[in-house]
């Protein structure tokens, strides 16, 4: 409600999200159905009146910390962009081990200053001074993440899929061993680096969800490759 504007992009759902928006004054605009936010975003982003946004997706809070440290902005901030921190939540619990925080997203910044990716989980760029706000201070993102692991695997396997195929587009492949290579430091990294073993077992799980993403992504680009055209024999027609 502190918001000038509310733009809302909905890539067609089916339950009631466009009419309660509209409730909330929000204009609602609607775009393709792509599997991942970041196409969306940007056309949100384009769509907007106002050169300074700030971009939250659909499953993240901002908090009231956050709200009035926008508020108390100067017509002209000290940077084109802040990142912010993400407090990421798996169920009830913050995560704050794997890598999981901060978690600093770059989501408030003055838009004819940046430059977007299509790619899925590729940042935007923004031209000029780049600030970032503390940690541990009342202005953050709440992240939703996931409920179950049911859940979590889902998202795992259709980002993965998006990914591979765009980096498999430019020229990235993998072997058999770096496949296990890439995997295992995957899950060192979270689990000793990034402390998961901090967290007891949940950091255990997510410590492998991390490699299982890693595993998952880069097998895709190692099958792509596999499946180049010059693997695949013209087979006759019968008859």
């Amino acid at each position: 409600r502190w918001a000038d504007e509310i733009v809302l992009v909905d890539m067609h759902s089916e339950d009631k999200t466009r009419a309660i928006a509209e409730t909330f004054g929000c204009r609602v605009l609607l775009h393709r159905r792509t599997g991942y936010v970041e196409p969306a975003r940007k056309f949100a982003v384009d769509s907007a009146t106002h050169d300074w946004v700030l971009v939250v997706d659909a499953d993240e809070r901002v908090s009231s910390g956050l709200a009035d440290w926008i508020r108390k902005q100067p017509d002209t901030p000290v940077a084109n962009g802040f990142r912010l921190p993400r407090r990421n939540y798996y169920g009830e619990r913050w995560m704050k081990c794997c890598g999981w925080f901060p978690d600093a997203q770059l989501r408030f910044y003055h838009r004819q200053h940046a430059s977007y990716s299509d790619r899925i989980h590729r940042g935007l760029t923004i031209e000029g001074k780049i600030e970032t706000i503390p940690a541990y201070g009342e202005a953050y993102l709440s992240h939703m993440c996931f409920d179950s692991l049911e859940d979590r695997f889902g998202k795992l396997n259709s980002y993965s899929g998006i990914s591979a195929k765009g980096l498999a587009s430019e020229g990235r492949s993998v072997g058999a061993v770096g496949l296990i290579g890439r995997t295992f430091l995957a899950f060192a990294r979270a689990y000793f680096l990034q402390q998961g073993w901090r967290a007891g077992g949940v950091g255990a799980v997510l410590a492998l969800e991390r490699g299982m993403d890693t595993y998952l992504k880069y097998a895709k680009i190692w099958e792509c490759a596999r499946q180049s055209p010059k693997d695949h024999a013209q087979i006759p027609e019968k008859g």
